[in-house]
């Protein structure tokens, strides 16, 4: 087997669209009376990840990675 072929890269990107909804709000379904309302402002963010993988041997793998995500 070839050493590129042990190899495997994996990059991942999701994307959170908060600002696609202004109001939060919870209603009595038998009154109708707002139980909690919120407004949301937050932001749209964005989380990346990059993984790699290696056989070393047919039952040993070496895996690492790294993510970052902009909401902290």
């Amino acid at each position: 087997m070839r050493s590129l072929d042990k190899l495997a890269v994996e990059f991942d990107w999701t994307r959170t669209g908060w600002s696609e909804f202004e109001r939060i709000e919870v209603k009595g379904r038998t009154t109708g009376r707002t139980l909690f309302s919120d407004i949301n402002d937050w932001k749209d963010t964005n989380a990346y990840r990059l993984g790699l993988t290696y056989d070393i041997l047919p039952g040993t793998q070496l895996r690492c990675g790294y993510a970052f995500d902009e909401t902290g």
